[in-house]
This record gives C-alpha cells, sequence and structure tokens, in this order.
C-alpha cells in the first residue's frame, strides 16, 4: 500500500469503467442499490445530455443530435465517496482519497457488485483522473512547488495575469495521458467538465482565494477485451501508474516534502 502524504494537495479523484451497453440498466438500480446502500445511502437519478455525431447525414438532417440518457448517483453520508452509474459506464469518484489500494478496492468492488447484479460481456475503456491543488503556504512562489516547463510564461510578464495554461497529450501503450496545469487566483477552479463536483470537498479547498495551480491529470484507455476482473485491475493500476508518473514529473522534490510534513 503506497504511503499518504501528511498534507496531500490532492482533492478530487475519479476512475472510470466502460462497458457494454446495458440499456435496461435502470430495472437492475434497485438491487444494486440494496447492495450499496449500507456505505452510500444516498441515491439519486439524473438526465445527462450527450451528443451523437452522424457524419453519414444527407443534406438537410442533423448531423449532430444530442439526448438525454439517465445516471444514477449513490454517495456516502458525508458525500465524499461515491458511485456513478449510466448505462454503459461506472465511476468511483472521491474527494476524500486516502491510498491508491483503497481507491483500486473501492472501483474494483463497484464493477464486481455490478457485473453480479447485470452480467456484463465486455469492457471497453479504464480511465483514471486526478485534480491536485498547489496552494503556495508559508510565503514560498508557486515556482517553488512546480517545475520551470509547466509555468509557461508566468511570472515573465508585467501586468495582472488572469490565468496561465499549458497542456500535454502523449500516448503511452497503456493509453493517452492528458496533463493540463492550470494558475490562477481567486477561489479554487474546478475543470469545466467537472464543474459543478458533486462532493463535497474538503475544507481547506473551499477555503482557497487567491494564487494556485490545478493540477488535471488523466489517463485513459480504450480498447475492448472480455470481462475479467483481473485484467480490469491491471489496468487500473496502469493508468494510474501513468498518472502518478505525471504528478512526479511537474512537482518539485521540494514541493512533495513540504506536503510531507507538518
Amino acid at each position: 500500500m503506497g504511503k499518504k502524504m501528511l498534507n496531500p494537495p490532492i482533492f478530487y479523484t475519479v476512475g472510470q469503467i466502460r462497458f457494454n451497453p446495458v440499456l435496461n440498466m435502470g430495472d437492475f438500480v434497485p438491487k444494486i442499490h440494496e447492495r450499496l446502500r449500507k456505505k452510500f445511502p444516498e441515491v439519486r437519478q439524473e438526465e445527462l445530455r450527450r451528443v451523437q455525431m452522424n457524419f453519414a447525414a444527407q443534406d438537410g438532417k442533423d448531423a449532430v443530435n444530442t439526448f438525454a440518457a439517465p445516471r444514477w448517483s449513490f454517495a456516502n453520508l458525508l458525500r465524499t465517496s461515491g458511485y456513478a452509474l449510466t448505462t454503459d459506464s461506472l465511476v468511483f469518484h472521491t474527494t476524500a482519497y486516502e491510498t491508491s489500494d483503497e481507491f483500486y478496492e473501492a472501483l474494483l468492488s463497484g464493477i464486481r457488485l455490478l457485473d453480479e447484479a447485470v452480467g456484463l460481456s465486455y469492457i471497453e475503456g479504464v480511465g483514471l483522473r486526478t485534480l491536485d491543488a498547489v496552494v503556495p503556504s508559508g510565503g514560498r512562489p508557486i515556482a517553488f512547488y512546480l517545475n520551470n516547463q509547466v509555468l509557461g510564461l508566468f511570472g515573465l510578464l508585467t501586468g495582472e495575469i488572469k490565468h496561465n495554461i499549458t497542456e500535454n497529450v502523449t500516448t503511452f501503450p497503456t493509453g493517452q495521458q492528458v496533463s493540463r496545469v492550470v494558475i490562477a487566483i481567486g477561489p479554487l477552479g474546478t475543470p469545466v467538465d467537472l464543474f459543478p463536483i458533486q462532493l463535497t470537498i474538503g475544507k481547506r479547498f473551499q477555503e482557497v482565494n487567491g494564487i494556485h495551480a490545478v493540477l488535471d491529470l488523466d489517463h485513459n484507455r480504450q480498447d475492448r477485451f472480455e470481462f475479467n476482473l483481473s485484467e480490469i485491475e491491471e489496468r487500473v493500476r496502469q493508468v494510474k501508474a501513468g498518472v502518478t508518473d505525471v504528478f512526479y514529473k511537474v512537482t518539485t522534490t521540494e514541493a512533495r516534502d513540504a506536503w510531507d510534513s507538518l
């Protein structure tokens, strides 16, 4: 089990497993919730707007369509962890990340339970995404925490900075890694596609209001394979390793030492 920092900067973690579509998923939700409700008593149904591209559309017909898709959310009492289920994906997300092994167990327990209730045929992809808040303290500059390569033009221009963004997309045998570093001033920023975060973030992150950086690290592997829990776990570990590797490359040794001290 990996050692947890004393004051880790991570404030949101998402793991997703995509599987073969189950169009009547709603029929299984009561059974699924019955298995989850002791730890995750809150349940609600929502509608997502999805976009469908029709590249074969003829003249006069819509090439882009939107449609409503159901999503069921399950959360614990404090709303710090939970699952989100659609007809073709399962997400486990948390704002109270402890260790990688505990996260793996929660995500894999969810997909195991889902398979027992529904009977899954194949897996379409696995992904993991983390958000870290780099908030300077003790009079340290933001450059104390981040390597120069991700600072961009920050600190090089005169005037009042609004934000600074660096992004990298790299393909590996274990999938595609998208890495973004956003430096901003004000309340803690959240990526548009995750806003608003459905869970309650930690108090110290709610209180951010000044210069900070958000590390948005996403490793995603998309390829189809027959449902197999051991293979799913192996891929979850691979995508997590991809995210962790980038975190260590983006942050400085001094920053990690500071986060691991009182």
